[in-house]
């Protein structure tokens, strides 16, 4: 897992992180951003083998049960990307929040989450 907590590093990702999707992807999302760029507070990258309760750890969040009849997303959104998902947090009323990017490599019960939840990203198109 990679975090990322400020704007300068969430840039220099977005410059020469060896992944291009994730590049354009990281991209996207400070574009889409703007000028509230420093509102989001960090950005969490998933990898191979990251798992469920790792996310949770690193966002301070309890495991999501998300087999039970009861359950409410902390997120507000799962969005596919041909090999990423990405997941947004809304952390307060101010809209600071994170965002996390999960790999198709990551661990088989992370993945079976993003699946079930997520919309195919209508706004742009993947990148390979």
């Amino acid at each position: 897992m990679q975090i990322y907590r400020d704007t300068e590093s969430i840039l220099a990702a977005a410059a020469a992180y060896p992944d291009a999707q994730l590049r354009y992807l990281l991209a996207l999302r400070i574009v889409s951003l703007g000028e509230d760029l420093p509102f989001l507070l960090q950005v969490l990258i998933l990898q191979e083998g990251d798992t469920v309760a790792d996310m949770s750890t690193a966002l301070g969040l309890p495991c999501p049960a998300t087999d039970r009849p009861d359950f409410c997303p902390p997120w507000e959104v799962i969005e596919a990307y041909g090999r990423w998902f990405d997941l947004t947090f809304v952390r307060g009323d101010d809209g600071a929040g994170v965002v996390v990017f999960v790999t198709d490599t990551a661990d088989a019960e992370l993945l079976a989450m993003c699946r079930r939840f997520a919309v195919p990203s209508l706004t742009v198109p993947s990148q390979s």
